[in-house]
């Protein structure tokens, strides 16, 4: 049975591991704690990796009592693939339904995150590994920690399920976990006026979560197709040795291959070439042939 004080919050630590309970009074993953504890006050997380859904949920249930957030995640996402990305990836949930709904919640996300009451930083080049979710009221009994092993994604806080081994502790009230809560909330604050460890970033998350939404034209998505086709721009004779084996190469008639064999050498020598030719004899498909290389 739950010991909770005059204010409704619990006087005794609970484990959290997102695991299911028989007792569903009793708050097992960090979402529902969050959900059943949360109430007027402010709130620091610092986390290494966050999901878009998870911001928009942060959103939606509590930015209403919360009256000031400051965030503290790990690297901005880069492009390159050998390096940990803060969107994390590995715990998002690439369902269609999901999918479908990424520009919605990302909307959501940027519109969350440009509020004045909401601050970010990153540890950047630093990675991030600690966990902490850190609620500050007036009334110190109704304040709470949670700390532990869960990032601020769907499957880290328990709101998707997910194989994931979870071990969190959190703690309110008064008594020792009072002290603790103190020592918790000195350790964020020292952390987060450290400008040689965490610096501002909170305009390039919005910036890298905006190209989540943005409307792409179907030239867009052509060109980043022929740029994972081409990561680098390869010589004129590499380019013609590898069309050549395509299947849209070898579907032309003699006079179209000869066409394009034309035209690669006139790029080659002029930088620039003009196909002319009567209506149906397939000039789209002998440009779409060196369009890798325009």
């Amino acid at each position: 049975m739950l010991r909770l004080n005059n204010y409704g919050l619990l006087e005794e630590s609970l484990i959290l591991d997102n695991k299911d309970t028989v007792d569903s009074s009793e708050p097992s993953k960090v979402y529902e704690y969050l959900e059943k504890f949360i109430d007027s006050g402010e709130m620091d997380i610092v986390t290494g990796y966050f999901t878009i859904s998870t911001l928009a949920w942060l959103n939606e249930k509590f930015n209403d009592k919360i009256s000031k957030f400051r965030f503290v995640w790990g690297d901005i996402p880069k492009s390159t693939s050998d390096k940990k990305a803060t969107f994390d990836l590995l715990n998002v949930d690439f369902s269609i339904d999901k999918v479908l709904q990424l520009r919605r919640l990302s909307i959501q996300a940027i519109k969350f995150l440009r509020q004045e009451k909401v601050s970010v930083k990153t540890t950047e080049p630093n990675f991030c590994h600690a966990k902490l979710y850190l609620f500050k009221a007036t009334n110190k009994s109704q304040q709470f920690y949670i700390t532990g092993s869960s990032n601020l994604t769907d499957s880290g806080i328990g709101r998707n399920f997910a194989n994931n081994i979870e071990l969190n502790i959190s703690g309110g009230g008064g008594g020792l976990d009072s002290l603790i809560h103190e020592k918790l909330v000195n350790w964020f604050n020292s952390l987060w006026n450290t400008s040689d460890r965490i610096r501002e970033a909170k305009q390039e998350f919005i910036d890298k979560i905006t190209l989540l939404c943005h409307d792409y034209l179907p030239k867009d998505i052509y060109i980043k197709i022929l740029s994972e086709m081409f990561p680098v721009t390869p010589s004129l004779e590499v380019v013609e040795k590898v069309l050549k084996e395509t299947k849209i190469y070898n579907v032309l008639y003699p006079f179209q291959q000869y066409a394009v064999e034309s035209l690669r050498a006139t790029l080659e020598e002029y930088n620039g070439a003009i196909l002319a030719d009567a209506v149906g004899l397939g000039k789209t498909y002998t440009t779409l042939i060196l369009a890798p290389i325009l």
